[in-house]
């Protein structure tokens, strides 16, 4: 599944920059929005949120809910293909 930066930029309006996805210590891939309109130091410049979480939400065309959450189904975080992502209800 590739990331689609435009998309996923409409659903995130006040971002005009994609950046990453950048590895944690845990091998789980982040992404970061940035606002580069914004002044350096702004609370609202950037927001982080998960490599998996933007696939998906880019690819489906819409944010997630906020009861919704990704999930990899073979229980390796490194395995961002399409067919190991799915959205589970967080409960």
């Amino acid at each position: 599944m590739n990331l689609k930066e435009k998309e996923l930029l409409k659903l995130y309006p006040d971002y005009t920059k994609v950046l990453g996805p950048y590895k944690r210590k845990d091998n789980r891939k982040h992404i970061v929005l940035n606002n580069s309109n914004l002044p350096k130091g702004d609370n609202n410049k950037t927001k982080t949120i998960s490599y998996p979480k933007a696939l998906v939400e880019s690819n489906i065309g819409r944010k997630l809910l906020p009861n919704e959450t990704i999930d990899h189904v073979d229980r390796d975080f490194t395995n961002d293909s399409k067919s190991n992502l799915i959205i589970k209800d967080k409960s």
